[in-house]
């Protein structure tokens, strides 16, 4: 084999492979691994050892950024969802065969659409809302899913952009293993 390719062919298979070693031990090992009593470094991987941290943070990102009392309340309080309020309510009413239905529809319908209907509904909303702690639900679901299974949903997730990850490490070091021939053929 041409000397001038064994350098780079060497250096894409190190790169590539120590990439993969990376990515496998954000996730592997799960559980910390001893030799002769003496705690292997890096293990747990980066992912389980952190998990309690990772899912508090995911956590308070989710209440504070991604579902906010203030959301909740808008969805609730949105055209849509009191259209079908209104409708469930009309259903109610039908199904309950509701002599007077119509009647108390062609009330309650205006009152439903009317701002100061909507504003003590919205503190109402706010004030349960406010009252579950959507950061600790999540947080505790996370902490309590088994870490194969985060595993799995994390990678299924961007499994694509690990894969390229990978793949980088071995062009790179391709690349950087032509440095040495280049160097070596610009000076010879």
């Amino acid at each position: 084999m041409n000397a001038f390719l064994i350098t780079p062919i060497a250096g894409a298979v190190i790169g590539y492979v120590t990439n993969w070693i990376a990515i496998k031990m954000l996730f592997r090992p799960h559980t910390a691994k001893y030799i002769l009593g003496v705690k292997l470094p890096f293990t747990p991987g980066l992912i389980p050892k952190e998990r309690h941290r990772i899912s508090q943070k995911i956590g308070e990102t989710l209440a504070n950024h991604l579902v906010t009392t203030d959301m909740i309340t808008t969805y609730m309080l949105s055209d849509e969802s009191m259209s079908a309020i209104e409708h469930e309510f009309e259903k109610y009413l039908q199904d309950a065969k509701v002599p007077i239905g119509g009647i108390i529809l062609k009330a309650v319908s205006p009152l439903l659409k009317s701002n100061r209907i909507k504003a003590g509904l919205s503190q109402t909303i706010g004030g349960w809302v406010s009252k579950i702690d959507l950061g600790k639900m999540a947080e505790e679901q996370m902490n309590a899913m088994d870490i194969a299974e985060a595993e799995r949903i994390i990678i299924s997730v961007v499994k694509r952009e690990l894969q390229m990850i990978t793949a980088m490490g071995g062009v790179l070091g391709f690349i950087i293993g032509l440095v040495p021939g280049v160097m070596h053929l610009l000076t010879s």
